[in-house]
């Protein structure tokens, strides 16, 4: 035991005495490396650009919300979108009809998104990965295309169904309106507050006649009924004609008295009808009022809702997607797989590495198996 302790295994000393045999394996290994690098498939990248803008309305109603930046990149990847831009290929490459598919082509394309600043818009590239560079920049291109086009539909979808909504509610409210401006004629026919007018307006002139009338009654009394006085005291020394003058003079009290009776009459009955047809037409005059302003509050949601439902229409064929390509693929003319620099410098680090640990571990195996048999 002492022995062995003594005599350690030098590594410097047995890496330099299986220098050659390191340097073999090295230079197998990395000649390998290389041979085989040069028969990998050349993979090439191609990449474009779009801006993504986030409008904000000025108002907000009936804004209509752009999509998230996570459901474009969702919407890139579905098989609709995919399908679409291999549809759009195929008059272009006939091949990739039977080769190229949704699946296969999600794997080429992956997405890089920056961070929405306050202007409310990013850049969106789309990276295409692929042994054709015609094909690639052809992909990156169309996809960016289709989700502009895309975007623009989603938008249009959206604008039209407010549209459609506002278009309903400009129905519902016009049939209202309609109903109202019914109801009103109907009810004024039923109300005839023309009529009712018109008979307070009587009323109030006969008061104010019979008032008069009475009053000037008052005044005809006042004298019948002085020379009635007069003749009654002097009854005894009148002639025939102040006789006669005399009845005259009861026969007009009494007539008189009947007239103011009458009168009184009437004035009281009219005094009592004018405040309740008063009443009426105010009532009615009220209802009247509420359903004009129903009806002028009506009329002016209609003007607005007209205006929105044009308005609406023409954003349908002029409001522009979210979506903006803003730098074209271009064709690639360097390959970015396979890195062959980096394949040859791992194959020649890890050759060096392997070859030196099995120097060392066949060093050490050899020492034990001499230090076993001693």
């Amino acid at each position: 035991m002492e022995e062995i302790q003594n005599n350690p295994t030098d590594p410097f000393l047995t890496i330099w005495s299986a220098k050659w045999a390191i340097l073999i394996f090295t230079l197998i290994a990395t000649g390998t490396a290389v041979l085989g690098s040069s028969f990998l498939p050349k993979e090439y990248e191609a990449k474009s650009t779009v801006l993504v803008s986030f409008p904000m309305a000025p108002d907000g109603e009936n804004q209509v919300q752009s999509l998230s930046v996570s459901s474009y990149e969702d919407l890139v990847v579905t098989s609709g979108i995919l399908q679409g831009v291999i549809d759009q290929l195929i008059p272009d490459y006939p091949d990739i009809k039977n080769s190229l598919f949704p699946k296969i082509l999600e794997g080429m394309i992956s997405i890089d998104t920056g961070e929405a600043k306050e202007s409310q818009s990013l850049l969106m590239s789309f990276k295409v990965r692929g042994q054709n560079p015609l094909l690639i920049r052809d992909i990156a291109n169309t996809t960016a295309n289709l989700l502009s086009e895309v975007s623009g539909q989603i938008k249009k979808s959206k604008i039209k169904s407010i549209a459609d909504t506002t278009n309903t509610q400009f129905i519902r409210i016009k049939k209202k309106l309609s109903e109202v401006e019914e109801n009103f004629n109907t009810i004024r026919a039923e109300h005839k507050l023309p009529s009712l007018l018109a008979e307070l307006s009587r009323m109030k002139d006969n008061l104010t006649v019979y008032n008069y009338e009475i009053a000037m009654l008052e005044v005809q009394l006042n004298a019948q009924s002085g020379k009635l006085a007069a003749y009654k005291e002097i009854k005894s020394k009148l002639s025939e004609f102040m006789k006669t003058d005399l009845i005259r003079a009861e026969i007009s009290i009494k007539t008189l008295l009947a007239k103011k009776k009458f009168l009184t009459k009437s004035i009281k009955q009219l005094k009592k009808m004018i405040p309740l047809l008063e009443n009426k037409i105010m009532a009615i005059d009220l209802k009247e009022k509420q359903i004009r302003r129903i009806k002028f509050a009506l009329k002016d949601q209609l003007l607005t809702l007209s205006s929105k439902v044009q308005e609406t229409r023409i954003a349908v064929a002029e409001i522009p997607g979210d979506i903006k390509l803003i730098s074209k693929a271009i064709e690639p003319h360097f390959p970015v797989s396979p890195n062959r620099p980096t394949i040859i410098l791992t194959a020649l680090v890890l050759s060096l590495v392997v070859g030196t640990a099995a120097a060392l571990a066949k060093e050490h195996l050899d020492t034990a198996r001499q230090n076993t048999k001693e």
